[in-house]
């Protein structure tokens, strides 16, 4: 410890070896294109598809409610049923597009690893 005066008895922790990649410019470009073009999960499908399924939910209990009720107009019934079970219809379908696109989140961000580990395998440890 050179230079260093402590008036208490401290440790002095110093910083650790670690191996250093030294990467072509181009390959640095490339990497940064990819991560560039990696698309960001936004939950958009999850959120309206939850919105749908309590759209679903409303229509069970409305329907439960209407079935009580004896002087009720004629169109209130089917137009719940249908309000229902079209929500639900498309509920299911954003959830299936919400874990497509977590699919292809992971499948782009599975290909930049793989560029990673292929400049780091140009390397001798």
């Amino acid at each position: 410890m050179d230079g260093l005066k402590l008036s208490q008895d401290y440790y002095v922790y110093t910083p650790k070896k670690s191996a250093v990649y030294p990467i072509t410019e181009s390959d640095w470009n490339r990497i940064k294109k990819m991560l560039g073009n990696v698309i960001v999960p936004k939950k958009v499908y999850s959120f309206f598809s939850s919105l749908c399924f309590g759209i679903t939910a409303s229509s069970i209990f409305s329907f439960i409610s209407f079935i009580t009720i004896e002087k009720i107009p004629n169109w209130i019934i089917p137009t719940n049923i249908s309000i229902g079970i079209s929500s639900l219809i498309l509920a299911i379908i954003l959830l299936i597009l919400d874990e497509q696109q977590k699919d292809i989140i992971k499948i782009s961000s599975h290909f930049i690893i793989e560029e990673m580990e292929s400049i780091e395998s140009k390397f001798e440890e």
